[in-house]
């Protein structure tokens, strides 16, 4: 009897110990996130004007959709199928800001020991963050990109004259080495789950998303974000 009440003490300080998973709905799907939901934290200004907007999930649509840590940045090369998406009028895009998560970055080291590659956690980083949402309906397989974010993506605001400008370049065109890189397909009726992290700004700007596929172009919603002007200073020459 009293080692049944010990396990069950024990389990129950288990369960007690675990951090509360953070639970949101998209339209008809529940998103179940195990990066739990802090609402203590205070966005950070943005330190380069490359894109980053980390993946989280890939896979079918479904009731109940689970993700946890950002999808492995390398890995086995996939084969492109032999026929690729060029048309974007069955895929959407979305930027939900009523859905909070939190984003989390684990920086690691490397060093050989005795031979051995040893991995070690430097730092975790905790950003509050949206969701993005990618969808493809159509019967072809839709390239995403390399690693594990979205490298095509880039952000946009709309100026005073009305104008959409890109405020920010893709991350693609930084990638100079992709060396052992995971290559990220979005299957037909499968569903994306990437992060869009707050940041830190001076100038709410009206803004969407834009995602570039050959020479077909996608755009989220329009949203409220907080930029920082000095990004207006710097938007990318490039017309990618």
């Amino acid at each position: 009897m009293n080692r049944l009440l010990m396990l069950l003490i024990v389990a129950l300080g288990c369960i007690s110990c675990q951090k509360p998973l953070n639970i949101q709905r998209y339209r008809q799907t529940v998103l179940i996130d195990s990066v739990s939901l802090d609402l203590t934290l205070t966005p950070q200004k943005k330190a380069t004007g490359m894109s980053y907007y980390p993946v989280y999930y890939i896979g079918p649509t479904q009731d109940t959709i689970r993700f946890g840590k950002q999808l492995p940045s390398h890995g086995e090369f996939e084969k492109f199928p032999d026929i690729v998406l060029r048309y974007l009028d069955q895929v959407t895009l979305t930027v939900d800001t009523s859905i909070k998560l939190t984003n989390l970055t684990i920086f690691e080291s490397h060093s050989i020991e005795d031979g051995i590659d040893v991995k070690r956690m430097d730092s975790i980083i905790k950003e509050p963050a949206y969701a993005i949402i990618l969808q493809n309906q159509s019967d072809s397989t839709l390239y995403i990109g390399q690693f594990n974010d979205l490298g095509k993506v880039v952000m946009q605001y709309r100026n005073k004259l009305g104008k959409w400008t890109d405020i920010e370049e893709p991350a693609y065109a930084y990638t100079y080495c992709s060396t052992g890189a995971k290559t990220m397909f979005l299957k037909p009726k499968q569903i994306l789950v990437a992060k869009l992290i707050q940041r830190k700004g001076d100038f709410d700007a009206l803004c969407r998303l834009k995602f570039k596929n050959f020479d077909q172009v996608c755009y989220s919603n329009t949203f409220r974000f907080k930029i920082d002007s000095s990004q207006l200073s710097k938007i990318p020459k490039k017309d990618f």
